[in-house]
């Protein structure tokens, strides 16, 4: 498909890095010397061996799914932990699964907090341009003019939504349907238990665990637009592993990691931190979710034209249980300085995973990207051509 993107007649802004869209053929390779030198001192995984495509390169209009989970960083997958001793009890097997069956980038930046990041994904472009420059008082607010996501697809004849945290503007005027996205389906902010979910502004009580209410919503869109034969874009910001409230309200301390019983039993035992099991709980049971996602595309039939992409928003978060040297070890393998908050390698070290008809399994790629590389990625990979933005003064 060839679109044109007319959204404005101000130039264009270039802030790629690289053209991702070259790596996920497998045409562009990295040498394993360079890996490895670009790898941190801790852990680095094995490399995989590469794979043809779970599905093979099609015409149609291909349909995308961006999975972004709060403070999730690069070491919380169980793929990127070495086997055995103490980190043998993370269990992200749907995760890990994604990621194998497509290309990693793994020296891919993000911002070290929440707005920021979501504003360069968002947009394309660096976050001091958008006019978010932190996460709250005000300054988490994007500017309404930017080329976002939702408006670039929009324009396109895609359908687009939204479900999960928005950070870039809590009032009126800054909703997603505000910057272009066509539907969206906003939770009461962390809480994870009973939440209130609104539905293209509408408050909906639900009752249960807010991931699965939420991810439930998203089939049942996914299954509309398979019914209508619609593309679509999904932005699809998870609230977890951010740590929150239990109920709607407000029950307990407000900084805990809420998960079901069922995950939280799995780890309470484990010679681990308190808080490092209740956050590989939380990492389980938004797995789980992830789970069902894949499932669903599979027994659908849209698997084999749609790209799936998996990241995190910043570091980790690490409680202050996880910051002494052997807990952060577990939490951190791969040895990274720094965390969530700070601009040093573990606070903005993260990894892009990208699954979609074309792209062969296994791959890897350590070469340098970031989260302003995404917009233009899917824009490419869709045939929209050069996005068109707002000037940083605008």
């Amino acid at each position: 498909m060839q679109a044109s993107v007319q959204l404005n007649a101000l130039p264009q802004l270039q802030e790629q890095t690289i053209p991702i869209s070259k790596l996920l053929s497998g045409s562009a390779k990295v040498a394993d010397e360079l890996l490895h030198k670009q790898q941190c001192q801790g852990f680095a995984p094995p490399q995989r061996a590469q794979l043809p495509p779970l599905h093979p390169a099609s015409s149609k209009q291909p349909n995308f799914i961006y999975l972004l989970v709060d403070d999730m960083g690069y070491d919380d997958l169980a793929l990127h932990h070495p086997t055995g001793g103490m980190h043998a009890w993370l269990r992200t097997a749907n995760m890990d699964r994604l990621v194998r069956q497509g290309l990693e980038l793994t020296n891919f930046y993000t911002t070290p907090m929440c707005s920021t990041s979501r504003a360069e994904l968002l947009t394309g472009r660096f976050y001091p341009r958008t006019g978010s420059f932190y996460i709250n008082s005000g300054w988490d607010f994007m500017n309404t003019n930017e080329a976002t996501m939702g408006r670039v697809f929009s324009a396109a004849g895609y359908k687009t939504v939204q479900l999960g945290k928005w950070h870039n503007g809590m009032t009126a005027g800054y909703m997603p349907s505000d910057v272009g996205f066509q539907d969206s389906f906003m939770p009461t902010p962390y809480v994870y238990e009973n939440s209130t979910i609104s539905v293209n502004s509408q408050d909906v009580p639900t009752a249960g665990w807010l991931e699965e209410k939420l991810m439930g919503m998203a089939l049942n869109y996914m299954g509309q637009r398979a019914a209508d034969r619609q593309p679509f874009l999904m932005y699809y910001p998870f609230f977890s592993v951010h740590a929150g409230w239990m109920t709607s309200d407000h029950a307990g301390p407000r900084f805990q990691r809420p998960a079901p019983p069922e995950y939280l039993d799995k780890y309470a035992a484990l010679p681990i931190s308190s808080t490092t099991a209740q956050l590989y709980a939380m990492l389980e049971y938004v797995d789980s979710q992830v789970g069902r996602l894949l499932a669903w595309l599979d027994a659908s039939g849209l698997a084999s034209n749609t790209y799936v992409m998996l990241s995190g928003d910043n570091g980790p978060a690490l409680f202050g249980s996880e910051q002494g040297h052997l807990p952060k070890e577990v939490r951190m393998p791969s040895g990274m300085a720094g965390s969530k908050h700070e601009v040093k390698e573990g606070g903005i070290r993260n990894f892009l995973a990208v699954r979609g008809p074309g792209i062969p399994q296994g791959g890897t790629s350590g070469q340098l990207a970031g989260l302003v590389d995404v917009l233009p990625m899917l824009a490419e990979l869709a045939g929209l051509g050069q996005l068109g933005h707002a000037t940083p003064d605008a």
